[in-house]
Protein backbone atom coordinates (compact mmCIF):
# COMPACT_ATOMS: atom_id res chain seq x y z
CA UNK A 1 0.00 0.00 0.00
CA UNK A 2 1.35 3.08 -1.34
CA UNK A 3 0.90 6.36 0.91
CA UNK A 4 2.11 10.20 0.11
CA UNK A 5 1.34 12.85 2.64
CA UNK A 6 1.83 16.56 2.39
CA UNK A 7 1.50 19.71 4.62
CA UNK A 8 2.82 23.20 3.60
CA UNK A 9 2.86 26.52 5.77
CA UNK A 10 4.14 30.29 4.40
CA UNK A 11 6.17 31.89 6.65
CA UNK A 12 7.31 35.61 6.60
CA UNK A 13 10.77 34.59 7.17
CA UNK A 14 13.86 34.46 5.35
CA UNK A 15 14.53 30.89 4.57
CA UNK A 16 17.79 30.94 6.37
CA UNK A 17 15.52 31.71 9.28
CA UNK A 18 13.76 29.07 9.47
CA UNK A 19 16.52 26.39 8.34
CA UNK A 20 17.70 27.12 11.50
CA UNK A 21 14.83 25.87 13.30
CA UNK A 22 14.21 23.29 11.58
CA UNK A 23 17.89 22.12 11.81
CA UNK A 24 17.28 22.01 15.77
CA UNK A 25 13.57 19.87 15.37
CA UNK A 26 13.88 16.46 17.08
CA UNK A 27 16.67 17.85 19.38
CA UNK A 28 14.55 17.33 22.82
CA UNK A 29 15.83 20.84 24.02
CA UNK A 30 13.87 24.30 24.72
CA UNK A 31 14.49 25.55 20.77
CA UNK A 32 12.81 22.25 19.95
CA UNK A 33 10.04 22.64 17.47
CA UNK A 34 8.45 19.24 17.43
CA UNK A 35 5.94 19.42 20.27
CA UNK A 36 7.81 17.79 22.33
CA UNK A 37 5.23 18.11 25.38
CA UNK A 38 3.08 16.00 23.69
CA UNK A 39 5.43 12.93 21.89
CA UNK A 40 8.97 13.05 23.66
CA UNK A 41 11.79 13.81 20.87
CA UNK A 42 15.35 12.36 20.92
CA UNK A 43 18.40 12.50 18.72
CA UNK A 44 21.71 10.92 18.86
CA UNK A 45 24.43 10.49 16.49
CA UNK A 46 25.15 7.77 14.32
CA UNK A 47 28.81 6.07 13.97
CA UNK A 48 29.04 7.24 10.31
CA UNK A 49 29.65 10.87 9.30
CA UNK A 50 27.89 12.78 6.74
CA UNK A 51 28.82 11.62 3.29
CA UNK A 52 27.87 13.22 -0.47
CA UNK A 53 25.24 11.95 -1.74
CA UNK A 54 23.39 10.91 1.60
CA UNK A 55 25.36 9.32 4.77
CA UNK A 56 24.07 9.13 7.93
CA UNK A 57 23.69 12.28 9.63
CA UNK A 58 22.12 11.06 13.24
CA UNK A 59 18.77 8.80 14.43
CA UNK A 60 16.22 10.84 15.85
CA UNK A 61 12.58 10.49 16.30
CA UNK A 62 9.49 11.09 19.10
CA UNK A 63 8.67 7.56 21.86
CA UNK A 64 9.49 4.59 20.10
CA UNK A 65 9.42 6.04 16.23
CA UNK A 66 12.85 6.13 14.63
CA UNK A 67 14.49 8.06 11.77
CA UNK A 68 18.11 8.51 10.10
CA UNK A 69 18.86 11.54 8.47
CA UNK A 70 20.39 11.46 5.08
CA UNK A 71 20.77 14.54 3.83
CA UNK A 72 20.50 17.85 5.01
CA UNK A 73 21.73 20.96 2.32
CA UNK A 74 20.15 24.03 3.68
CA UNK A 75 17.12 23.82 1.06
CA UNK A 76 16.23 20.06 1.81
CA UNK A 77 16.47 17.66 4.67
CA UNK A 78 15.48 13.87 3.81
CA UNK A 79 15.26 10.96 6.49
CA UNK A 80 14.54 6.96 6.50
CA UNK A 81 11.66 5.89 8.48
CA UNK A 82 13.40 2.78 10.01
CA UNK A 83 10.53 0.55 9.91
CA UNK A 84 9.59 -3.20 8.69
CA UNK A 85 6.62 -2.16 8.32
CA UNK A 86 7.08 1.20 6.37
CA UNK A 87 9.48 1.42 3.77
CA UNK A 88 9.92 5.24 2.51
CA UNK A 89 11.32 8.45 4.17
CA UNK A 90 10.23 12.21 5.14
CA UNK A 91 11.66 15.35 5.12
CA UNK A 92 11.14 19.11 4.21
CA UNK A 93 11.75 21.58 1.47
CA UNK A 94 12.48 25.03 2.21
CA UNK A 95 11.88 27.52 -0.97
CA UNK A 96 12.27 30.95 -0.91
CA UNK A 97 8.28 32.56 -1.90
CA UNK A 98 8.35 36.13 -2.46
CA UNK A 99 9.69 37.70 0.65
CA UNK A 100 8.80 34.66 3.13
CA UNK A 101 9.77 30.78 2.85
CA UNK A 102 7.42 27.93 2.11
CA UNK A 103 8.13 24.47 3.73
CA UNK A 104 6.49 21.76 2.44
CA UNK A 105 6.72 18.47 4.76
CA UNK A 106 6.39 15.38 2.94
CA UNK A 107 6.57 11.68 3.97
CA UNK A 108 5.89 9.26 1.04
CA UNK A 109 6.22 4.90 1.26
CA UNK A 110 4.97 1.83 1.59
CA UNK A 111 3.38 0.31 4.46
CA UNK A 112 3.57 -3.41 5.15
CA UNK A 113 1.58 -5.68 7.91
CA UNK A 114 -0.88 -4.42 9.82
CA UNK A 115 0.29 -0.84 9.43
CA UNK A 116 -1.91 -0.95 6.23
CA UNK A 117 -4.70 -0.60 8.16
CA UNK A 118 -3.13 0.99 11.68
CA UNK A 119 -2.07 3.59 9.44
CA UNK A 120 -5.40 5.20 8.99
CA UNK A 121 -6.50 4.01 12.42
CA UNK A 122 -3.96 5.26 14.45
CA UNK A 123 -1.01 6.66 13.03
CA UNK A 124 -2.04 8.77 10.00
CA UNK A 125 -3.88 11.24 13.09
CA UNK A 126 -1.99 11.96 15.41
CA UNK A 127 1.09 12.57 12.47
CA UNK A 128 -1.20 15.01 10.81
CA UNK A 129 -1.58 16.55 13.77
CA UNK A 130 1.91 16.52 15.14
CA UNK A 131 3.35 18.26 11.59
CA UNK A 132 0.98 20.77 11.82
CA UNK A 133 2.22 21.63 15.28
CA UNK A 134 5.28 21.40 14.59
CA UNK A 135 4.81 24.37 11.88
CA UNK A 136 2.47 26.02 14.84
CA UNK A 137 5.49 26.26 17.06
CA UNK A 138 7.93 27.21 13.95
CA UNK A 139 6.15 30.18 13.40
CA UNK A 140 6.02 31.29 17.25
CA UNK A 141 9.50 30.44 16.96
CA UNK A 142 10.64 32.41 14.41
CA UNK A 143 7.97 35.31 15.68
CA UNK A 144 9.23 35.26 19.33
CA UNK A 145 12.68 33.42 19.36
CA UNK A 146 11.54 30.07 20.94
CA UNK A 147 8.92 27.80 20.47
CA UNK A 148 6.24 27.59 23.10
CA UNK A 149 6.38 25.17 26.55
CA UNK A 150 2.99 24.02 25.91
CA UNK A 151 1.51 22.98 22.44
CA UNK A 152 -1.61 24.92 21.51
CA UNK A 153 -2.71 23.28 19.04
CA UNK A 154 -5.81 20.88 19.76
CA UNK A 155 -5.91 17.59 18.80
CA UNK A 156 -9.06 15.74 16.55
CA UNK A 157 -11.51 13.73 18.72
CA UNK A 158 -10.22 10.88 17.05
CA UNK A 159 -6.16 12.02 17.85
CA UNK A 160 -7.56 12.27 21.33
CA UNK A 161 -8.57 8.89 21.69
CA UNK A 162 -5.82 7.19 19.80
CA UNK A 163 -3.56 9.26 21.81
CA UNK A 164 -5.15 8.27 25.30
CA UNK A 165 -4.59 4.80 24.32
CA UNK A 166 -1.29 4.82 23.68
CA UNK A 167 0.15 7.34 26.30
CA UNK A 168 -1.41 4.33 28.60
CA UNK A 169 -3.10 6.56 31.12
CA UNK A 170 -0.46 7.51 33.52
CA UNK A 171 2.55 6.27 32.33
CA UNK A 172 3.74 8.78 29.54
CA UNK A 173 4.35 6.10 26.91
CA UNK A 174 4.26 8.58 24.33
CA UNK A 175 5.12 11.91 26.15
CA UNK A 176 7.84 10.37 28.89
CA UNK A 177 6.32 12.28 31.22
CA UNK A 178 4.31 9.79 33.33
CA UNK A 179 2.29 11.19 36.26
CA UNK A 180 1.08 7.83 38.14
CA UNK A 181 2.72 5.02 39.76
CA UNK A 182 4.92 2.81 39.42
CA UNK A 183 6.22 5.21 36.83
CA UNK A 184 6.20 8.74 39.06
CA UNK A 185 6.52 8.43 42.86
CA UNK A 186 6.83 12.13 43.60
CA UNK A 187 7.45 14.37 40.40
CA UNK A 188 6.31 17.27 40.23
CA UNK A 189 5.32 18.50 36.45
CA UNK A 190 8.52 20.88 36.04
CA UNK A 191 10.93 17.93 36.71
CA UNK A 192 8.74 15.64 34.46
CA UNK A 193 9.84 18.07 31.90
CA UNK A 194 13.35 18.82 32.36
CA UNK A 195 16.48 17.06 30.83
CA UNK A 196 18.17 14.91 32.80
CA UNK A 197 21.88 13.75 32.14
CA UNK A 198 21.11 9.97 31.66
CA UNK A 199 18.97 10.93 28.83
CA UNK A 200 21.74 11.31 26.95
CA UNK A 201 23.14 7.29 27.72
CA UNK A 202 19.89 5.71 26.64
CA UNK A 203 18.11 7.08 23.30
CA UNK A 204 15.81 6.30 22.97
CA UNK A 205 14.22 4.23 26.51
CA UNK A 206 11.48 1.65 26.54
CA UNK A 207 10.55 3.33 30.00
CA UNK A 208 10.96 6.46 32.11
CA UNK A 209 11.09 5.91 36.24
CA UNK A 210 10.52 9.56 37.94
CA UNK A 211 11.16 9.23 41.84
CA UNK A 212 11.17 12.48 44.02
CA UNK A 213 10.52 14.01 47.41
CA UNK A 214 12.25 17.33 49.47
CA UNK A 215 14.44 17.06 52.08
CA UNK A 216 14.48 19.59 54.80
CA UNK A 217 18.75 20.03 54.36
CA UNK A 218 21.15 22.14 51.94
CA UNK A 219 21.83 20.36 48.76
CA UNK A 220 25.37 19.85 49.27
CA UNK A 221 24.29 17.98 52.45
CA UNK A 222 22.38 15.90 50.53
CA UNK A 223 24.44 15.16 47.62
CA UNK A 224 27.17 14.40 50.36
CA UNK A 225 25.15 11.58 51.25
CA UNK A 226 24.38 10.60 47.90
CA UNK A 227 28.75 10.03 47.40
CA UNK A 228 27.57 7.11 49.81
CA UNK A 229 26.16 5.32 46.78
CA UNK A 230 29.42 4.40 45.70
CA UNK A 231 29.54 1.99 48.88
CA UNK A 232 26.50 0.42 49.68
CA UNK A 233 22.34 1.05 48.22
CA UNK A 234 20.82 2.27 51.60
CA UNK A 235 17.51 0.51 50.44
CA UNK A 236 16.48 -2.99 52.25
CA UNK A 237 19.72 -4.27 53.35
CA UNK A 238 18.52 -7.42 53.53
CA UNK A 239 17.57 -7.45 49.94
CA UNK A 240 20.05 -5.87 47.98
CA UNK A 241 23.31 -5.05 50.26
CA UNK A 242 23.56 -9.05 51.33
CA UNK A 243 22.48 -8.20 55.33
CA UNK A 244 25.06 -5.97 55.50
CA UNK A 245 24.45 -2.63 57.00
CA UNK A 246 24.44 0.54 55.07
CA UNK A 247 26.46 2.86 56.81
CA UNK A 248 24.56 5.29 58.68
CA UNK A 249 27.70 8.17 59.14
CA UNK A 250 29.55 9.63 56.34
CA UNK A 251 32.35 7.64 55.15
CA UNK A 252 35.62 9.61 54.37
CA UNK A 253 37.01 9.90 50.82
CA UNK A 254 33.65 8.65 48.85
CA UNK A 255 33.01 12.57 47.98
CA UNK A 256 36.39 12.07 45.40
CA UNK A 257 34.53 11.31 42.45
CA UNK A 258 35.47 10.11 38.99
CA UNK A 259 33.94 8.57 35.85
CA UNK A 260 34.32 4.58 36.16
CA UNK A 261 33.92 4.33 39.73
CA UNK A 262 31.48 1.56 40.96
CA UNK A 263 28.27 2.66 42.69
CA UNK A 264 25.66 0.47 44.88
CA UNK A 265 28.14 -2.48 43.30
CA UNK A 266 26.28 -3.14 39.71
CA UNK A 267 26.39 0.82 38.24
CA UNK A 268 29.01 2.40 37.83
CA UNK A 269 29.86 6.64 37.56
CA UNK A 270 28.85 8.27 34.20
CA UNK A 271 28.92 11.57 34.69
CA UNK A 272 28.73 14.16 37.84
CA UNK A 273 28.60 17.76 38.61
CA UNK A 274 29.39 17.93 42.48
CA UNK A 275 26.22 19.38 44.74
CA UNK A 276 24.34 18.91 41.13
CA UNK A 277 24.20 15.58 40.38
CA UNK A 278 25.20 11.82 39.87
CA UNK A 279 24.56 10.12 36.94
CA UNK A 280 25.06 6.33 36.92
CA UNK A 281 24.58 3.54 34.15
CA UNK A 282 24.25 -0.39 34.22
CA UNK A 283 27.80 -2.30 34.59
CA UNK A 284 27.10 -5.66 36.02
CA UNK A 285 26.47 -8.38 32.90
CA UNK A 286 24.27 -10.41 35.52
CA UNK A 287 21.94 -7.49 36.17
CA UNK A 288 22.15 -6.63 32.44
CA UNK A 289 20.74 -9.96 31.69
CA UNK A 290 17.93 -9.61 34.37
CA UNK A 291 16.91 -5.97 33.95
CA UNK A 292 17.82 -5.21 30.38
CA UNK A 293 20.32 -1.56 30.32
CA UNK A 294 19.42 0.99 32.30
CA UNK A 295 20.74 4.30 33.07
CA UNK A 296 19.81 7.20 35.72
CA UNK A 297 20.34 10.25 37.38
CA UNK A 298 20.47 11.48 41.08
CA UNK A 299 20.09 15.21 41.26
CA UNK A 300 19.32 17.48 43.87
CA UNK A 301 17.80 21.07 43.81
CA UNK A 302 17.92 24.01 46.37
CA UNK A 303 14.60 25.07 46.95
CA UNK A 304 14.44 27.70 49.60
CA UNK A 305 15.92 26.56 52.69
CA UNK A 306 15.34 22.77 51.59
CA UNK A 307 16.61 20.41 48.59
CA UNK A 308 14.67 18.10 46.10
CA UNK A 309 16.05 15.36 45.62
CA UNK A 310 16.26 13.72 42.40
CA UNK A 311 15.61 10.47 40.53
CA UNK A 312 15.17 9.47 36.84
CA UNK A 313 15.48 6.15 35.62
CA UNK A 314 15.70 5.12 31.54
CA UNK A 315 15.35 1.91 31.31
CA UNK A 316 15.53 -0.33 27.63
CA UNK A 317 14.28 -3.79 28.23
CA UNK A 318 15.82 -7.00 26.58
CA UNK A 319 13.75 -8.42 23.41
CA UNK A 320 13.33 -11.66 25.09
CA UNK A 321 10.77 -13.52 27.46
CA UNK A 322 12.37 -11.90 30.37
CA UNK A 323 12.36 -8.71 28.68
CA UNK A 324 8.29 -8.81 28.55
CA UNK A 325 8.16 -10.15 32.37
CA UNK A 326 10.63 -7.00 33.50
CA UNK A 327 7.89 -4.16 31.72
CA UNK A 328 5.66 -5.39 33.98
CA UNK A 329 7.48 -5.72 36.93
CA UNK A 330 10.57 -3.92 36.80
CA UNK A 331 8.47 -0.59 37.49
CA UNK A 332 7.09 -1.79 40.52
CA UNK A 333 9.87 -3.64 41.85
CA UNK A 334 11.89 -0.16 41.65
CA UNK A 335 9.48 1.68 43.13
CA UNK A 336 9.40 0.03 46.60
CA UNK A 337 13.55 -0.32 46.61
CA UNK A 338 14.10 3.49 45.68
CA UNK A 339 11.46 4.90 47.46
CA UNK A 340 13.24 3.36 50.98
CA UNK A 341 16.38 5.05 48.94
CA UNK A 342 15.04 8.14 49.24
CA UNK A 343 13.26 7.73 52.66
CA UNK A 344 16.83 6.94 54.34
CA UNK A 345 18.81 9.07 52.75
CA UNK A 346 16.30 11.85 53.32
CA UNK A 347 16.40 10.84 57.03
CA UNK A 348 20.14 10.62 57.26
CA UNK A 349 20.82 14.15 55.73
CA UNK A 350 18.17 15.62 57.85
CA UNK A 351 19.79 14.33 61.30
CA UNK A 352 23.12 15.43 59.80
CA UNK A 353 21.30 18.94 59.29
CA UNK A 354 19.49 19.26 62.35
CA UNK A 355 22.66 18.38 64.45
CA UNK A 356 24.86 20.86 62.78
CA UNK A 357 21.84 23.36 63.50
CA UNK A 358 22.02 22.15 67.60
CA UNK A 359 25.35 23.15 67.58
CA UNK A 360 25.49 26.34 66.39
Amino acid sequence: MRIENVHERFFPAPPRHVCGWLERAWSGGEDDVFPRDRFASWRRPTQRAAEPGGGALFDFGHAQIRFRARRWDGTSWEAEVLSRSFRGSHGFLVEPEGEGTRVQHRLQGTLHGSLRWRWPLMVRPLHDWAIEALLDRLGIALARGLPPDVTLRAMSAHARLVYALLERPGRGSLSGRPVSIPNNWGAEPEELAAAFPCDALLVPPDERLFRALTVQAPAARVFRWLCQLRVAPYSYDWIDNWGRHSPRQLTAGLEELRVGQPVMGIFELASFERDRHLTLRLADAEAKRWFGDIAGTYAVQERGSATRLLGKLVVRHRRSSLGRVMRRTLPWGDLIMMRKQFLTLKQLAEREAGAVALGA
